[in-house]
C-alpha cells in the first residue's frame, strides 16, 4: 500500500474501480466507446480546474487530424468543448495548440498479434494500434511553436540572455504533448487469457525498435501493470526523473498490485503540472475567416 499523503494513489485507484463498477452495472463495456466515456468521467473528476477533457481528434492549422480517443486540453484559455452540453458521446476537433495530453483508451490491450499485420497491412493488435495513434498525435503536435523554458507567462519570457539549464530526463520546451495508453484488461493475444506479467509489455516494446520521443509516456495495462519513462544514471540504474519520455530515455514495466491506474493518473497529473501551452494564432483565424492571407497587409 502507498502511504504518502494518506494513501493518495490508493484512494485514486479505489475511486476509479468504484466508478467503473457502478457503470458496469448498466453497461458491460462490450463497445470501446463505453470504456472511453467511463475513463473520461473518472479522469475529469481529478483534473485541475484549468483543464478540460473530451473525446475526439487533434487537428492542425491545415485541417489534418490524428487520434480518435481522449484529449485533455486547457479549458480556461480555449473555448474547445464549451459548446458541448457535457455529452462525452460527441466528439471534438481540438487545435494542436490547446492539447496538453492524449490518451488511447482500450478495454482490452492485446500485446501481440499477427506479425504480418491485418488484412490491409495495418497493425493487428491493440497495442500496435495504440502505439501508431500515439506516434501520429505526437508528430502532429510537434509542429506547434515551442514554448521556451524561460517563459514566465504566456507571451512573456526572460529573453535570450537568461539561460535555463535542461534537467536530465525533462523536455527542452514547456509545451510537450503527454501521451498515454490506458486499458482495463490486458492479454498476450486474441486467443490467450488475461495476463498479469508486467514484463510482457516491456518485451513487446523491445521488438518495436527505437520509438524515440514518439513513444507513449505511460502505459497502464490492467489493474496491476504499469509502464513508464525512465533515464539511466551513470551506473546504469533506472531512475524516474520526469513523466515524459525524452530522447535517450526508455520505458520500463513494473508490477503495481491493484493500483496501476492510481499510479497512472498520478503520473498524468505530474505531467500536467509542468505543461504550459502557447497561444492559438487568433489573428490568423480572423484573417482566414475574411479570406485573407494570414499576416498580409490589406
Amino acid at each position: 500500500m502507498a502511504n504518502l499523503y494518506n494513501g493518495f494513489i490508493d484512494r485514486i485507484a479505489k475511486a476509479y474501480d468504484n466508478a467503473l463498477s457502478s457503470i458496469e452495472a448498466v453497461h458491460n463495456f462490450e463497445h470501446g466507446d463505453e470504456f472511453e466515456i467511463a475513463l473520461c468521467n473518472s479522469i475529469r473528476s481529478i483534473l485541475p480546474q484549468r483543464f478540460g477533457i473530451c473525446r475526439g481528434y487533434v487537428v492542425d492549422r491545415s485541417g489534418k487530424v490524428e487520434g480518435d480517443d481522449i484529449i485533455i486540453y486547457e479549458s480556461h484559455l480555449y473555448p474547445t468543448g464549451r459548446f458541448l452540453p457535457g455529452d462525452l458521446a460527441l466528439k471534438e476537433q481540438v487545435p494542436i495548440e490547446a492539447v496538453a495530453a492524449y490518451i488511447e483508451a482500450k478495454n482490452t490491450l492485446e500485446i501481440y498479434g499477427d506479425p504480418n499485420g491485418g488484412p490491409n497491412g495495418e497493425p493487428d493488435c491493440t497495442l500496435d494500434k495504440a502505439l501508431d495513434q500515439v506516434s501520429k498525435v505526437k508528430t502532429l503536435c510537434d509542429q506547434r511553436t515551442a514554448v521556451p523554458m524561460n517563459a514566465v507567462t504566456r507571451h512573456i519570457n526572460l529573453g535570450t540572455g537568461f539561460h535555463t539549464p535542461s534537467l536530465l530526463g525533462w523536455p527542452t520546451k514547456r509545451n510537450p504533448v503527454y501521451a498515454a495508453i490506458i486499458s482495463r484488461h490486458v492479454r498476450i493475444n486474441k486467443k490467450e487469457k488475461q495476463t498479469s506479467d508486467s514484463s510482457a509489455i516491456e518485451s513487446a516494446l523491445a521488438t518495436k525498435g527505437s520509438l524515440a520521443g514518439l513513444a507513449p509516456d505511460l502505459i497502464v495495462a490492467g489493474s496491476s501493470n504499469v509502464t513508464l519513462s525512465f533515464v539511466s544514471g551513470p551506473n546504469g540504474a533506472k531512475t524516474i526523473r520526469s513523466p515524459f519520455i525524452v530522447p535517450g530515455g526508455a520505458l520500463a514495466s513494473m508490477k503495481a498490485d491493484k493500483v496501476a491506474i492510481g499510479i497512472g493518473l498520478c503520473h498524468l497529473l505530474w505531467a500536467l503540472d509542468f505543461i504550459s501551452l502557447g497561444p492559438i494564432s487568433w489573428s490568423d483565424l480572423l484573417a482566414d475567416a475574411f479570406g485573407l492571407t494570414p499576416g498580409a497587409e490589406y
